[in-house]
């Protein structure tokens, strides 16, 4: 992208400390379980927190849009087929996550 090239990623945005994401150019989870100082993880508990606040948004507002978007059935009008769909599709926006 001409906008990593530019180093234009470095601005924050909203809660986040910048665009570029915690792992700056790997796709790795170093930046989570290495390099830790003092119980600290490198880029601050402030910075670590805030990036990891994203799947947790994600999967809450999967999750509600899942309920919201699933016609009310009664347990016992479902067959037994429907009813273990409905229980893998429940948790569904935890394996997306």
């Amino acid at each position: 992208l001409k906008l990593a090239n530019d180093n234009l990623l470095d601005e924050p945005f909203l809660w986040l400390p910048n665009l570029e994401g915690p792992v700056y150019g790997s796709q790795s989870s170093d930046w989570l379980f290495k390099n830790w100082v003092d119980g600290a993880p490198s880029l601050g508990w402030h910075d670590t927190l805030c990036f990891l606040s994203l799947p947790v948004i994600l999967v809450i507002s999967q999750s509600i849009s899942q309920r919201l978007l699933t016609p009310p059935k009664p347990a016992e009008e479902l067959d037994e087929a429907a009813a273990a769909s409905q229980q893998i599709v429940q948790y569904l926006p935890l394996m997306i996550g």
